[in-house]
């Protein structure tokens, strides 16, 4: 496993914490996502402990994206930024705890995580529950990594457009709409248009109506 948090101090105190739990070795314990991208055998991560300040949302949902293609994040805050929760789990968090966690939920969120399964502190349930009631704003959807012509595709495919009709109305040959459907399939982790349609709406790419009508698109 890995450790992320700008603080030292912190960062150390949940080094203390972690070393001696059975089944895990910490590989890393750095001050950002850049230092992980940049070590050698960072894909065998299993799970990373991402601190991230509740102060700037964007910034959350990058470094949850960045962390979740090295391995499962869980991510550490205060959450006090409006969606932020939410925002995170749909970047790929697989674990989602308050800085004030004992160490007890901590070990119970990785150990989680590391099985790709969610965790949610109990005391932010009730938070997430507010969030996912509230109407999303424009402009905040996650992109999970993908282009802008990758969005666009995913939006297409999810209409239930063939590579044909999107090559024709995006103006590319189908070879390259074939490259984007493969990209994007490798970027959201998916195998077919369901589970691509699923995965975009869910990042709220596209809306909840666009399955309806993908599974009776020909």
């Amino acid at each position: 496993m890995a450790i992320i948090d700008d603080q030292p101090i912190t960062r150390a105190g949940m080094e203390r914490v972690l070393a001696d739990e059975p089944g895990f070795t910490i590989g890393a314990s750095v001050s950002s996502v850049d230092e992980i991208d940049t070590l050698d055998g960072a894909g065998a991560y299993g799970v990373v402990v991402v601190a991230i300040s509740a102060r700037d949302v964007r910034s959350c949902v990058d470094t949850v994206i960045s962390v979740s293609k090295v391995a499962y994040p869980v991510v550490t805050s205060t959450w006090d930024s409006e969606d932020m929760l939410w925002d995170a789990i749909r970047a790929g968090a697989r674990g989602c705890v308050t800085r004030s966690c004992d160490q007890r939920e901590m070990v119970k969120a990785l150990r989680i995580a590391t099985t790709g399964a969610l965790y949610v502190s109990p005391d932010l349930i009730g938070h997430l529950h507010e969030q996912l009631e509230r109407p999303r704003r424009p402009g905040r959807e996650v992109t999970a990594g993908l282009a802008p012509r990758e969005i666009e595709t995913v939006r297409l495919i999810s209409l239930g457009l063939t590579q044909r009709q999107i090559a024709t109305r995006m103006g590319l040959s189908e070879a390259t709409v074939n490259t984007y459907a493969k990209r994007i399939r490798s970027k959201l982790k998916v195998g077919n248009k369901a589970e691509l349609t699923r995965a975009a709406i869910g990042l709220g790419l596209v809306s909840d109506d666009c399955g309806d009508r993908h599974y009776y698109a020909a």
